[in-house]
């Protein structure tokens, strides 16, 4: 691509990621969105890392991560 050229949409697999320090920070943060009607669209929990994904009201996609 060069300097001026529309990008076009973004890419459904093209998101900005919060990594986070422990899974419990994950989930204390999943809470807080979800209280606030964030709309999640993936959630995984298990031993080698908790993560979610959500839209924001314009349709940007955002992760927060922790991996072990």
């Amino acid at each position: 691509m060069h300097a001026g050229q529309d990008p076009g949409p973004p890419q459904p697999f093209m998101h900005p990621g919060f990594h986070l320090g422990s899974g419990d920070e994950v989930r204390t943060v999943l809470d807080r969105v979800r209280a606030d009607g964030v709309k999640i669209i993936e959630h995984d929990d298990d031993a080698d890392g908790v993560s979610f994904k959500c839209v924001d009201p314009d349709g940007h996609r955002s992760e927060v991560y922790w991996e072990a």
